[in-house]
């Protein structure tokens, strides 16, 4: 399918499905919800990126705004609704009011998108970083210049853990065991620590062997559903393999910053970094906010200091946040990922 769709050719002989779907039956039953229709987020993606990966594309500019590439999906599915009330409205059924999606359902495609895209460019890096190679060898896709001197450096992976999981699964049993008589000695007292996952965690499986590190050498040439399953699944493949340690950094990702939400990421980093401290008794990876731009919000306050490191005093002192980053475009998150890498080579040592 071409990211440029036209409906009346594309959208007929779509072989990943209609990206839209009526679902106000199913709304009837949710309390306060009146939503009439919905864009379907894994057949839109799959059609605008079935054979690029923005960054990696020679078809497309690597200085392209990423939001601009999530844009495409809504506009590909708003063109499909209306090409199916036109000409296929039995799909959809008997409806209460012709095909519309709302400001809020496509802020949350285009904020859904972009952090898909994001995970996109950052798991081809790390797979490239890794030595990956091409599966398909497709003639669309094209090795970034800051990427090709990498190659074979590290054995990164950058992935994402999901909405609500739960860290014991993914650690090591000796470290599973400490973060859960840590959580038991809180609920003895009446509490407990909530905390959202990050994002985004760059993990280094030098020492997880060859299955798991064949698996993150994979780079994906497009967004089809499978490779949609990677990204969303792939910390199945490291579950009861990390130790505190193998994370090299964390990260949230937003498409932009309001003052609501700055308060969101201090609480992130800094649950992140006293599970680590407290928890683990171990140094904390470091933490960054990705966004692609902040909206009427004062950035100046995402210094706020890490709690857990002035518990014995001010002499360690620390921001929980060790970067915010403006990163809109594939070429400079790709930038971005190259300095963090160079960072931790002066760090840790190069490979």
């Amino acid at each position: 399918m071409p990211f440029e769709v036209d409906p009346s050719v594309d959208c007929a002989t779509c072989p990943h499905g209609y990206c839209v779907v009526y679902i106000r039956e199913q709304s009837k039953k949710m309390k306060d919800r009146d939503t009439l229709y919905r864009i379907k987020q894994i057949p839109g993606m799959a059609c605008a990126f079935d054979n690029q990966i923005p960054g990696f594309a020679r078809a497309q500019s690597p200085t392209t705004p990423l939001v601009q590439f999530a844009e495409k999906v809504i506009s590909n599915a708003t063109s499909a609704g209306q090409y199916i009330e036109e000409f296929d409205a039995s799909y959809f059924g008997e409806v209460e009011a012709p095909f519309q999606v709302t400001a809020g359902q496509t802020g949350k495609v285009r904020g859904d998108v972009f952090e898909m895209l994001c995970r996109a460019v950052l798991w081809n890096c790390g797979a490239l970083v890794r030595g990956g190679t091409s599966q398909s060898k497709s003639e669309n896709f094209e090795i970034p210049d800051s990427l090709s001197g990498l190659s074979g450096q590290k054995n990164l992976a950058l992935l994402t853990l999901g909405d609500n999981y739960d860290l014991k699964k993914l650690l090591r049993p000796k470290s599973a065991l400490k973060l859960a008589e840590f959580e038991k000695g809180l609920q003895k007292r009446g509490t407990s620590i909530k905390y959202s996952t990050p994002d985004i965690i760059c993990v280094d499986t030098t020492s997880y062997g060859t299955e798991v590190n064949d698996y993150f050498d994979h780079l994906i040439e497009s967004l089809n559903s499978d490779n949609q399953e990677r990204l969303v699944h792939a910390r199945t493949m490291i579950e009861g393999k990390v130790d505190p340690s193998d994370i090299k950094f964390a990260g949230g990702i937003k498409t932009s910053i309001r003052s609501d939400r700055m308060y969101q990421f201090l609480y992130e980093a800094n649950s992140w970094k006293f599970l680590w401290s407290r928890a683990f008794r171990t140094e904390p990876s470091a933490y960054y906010v990705l966004t692609s731009q902040v909206f009427g919000a004062d950035p100046k306050k995402l210094s706020s200091v890490d709690f857990s490191s002035v518990e014995t005093g001010l002499d360690q002192a620390r921001k929980a946040i060790d970067g915010v980053f403006h990163l809109d475009t594939p070429a400079a998150l790709i930038g971005w990922l190259v300095e963090r890498i160079a960072e931790m080579d002066e760090q840790y040592g190069a490979a």
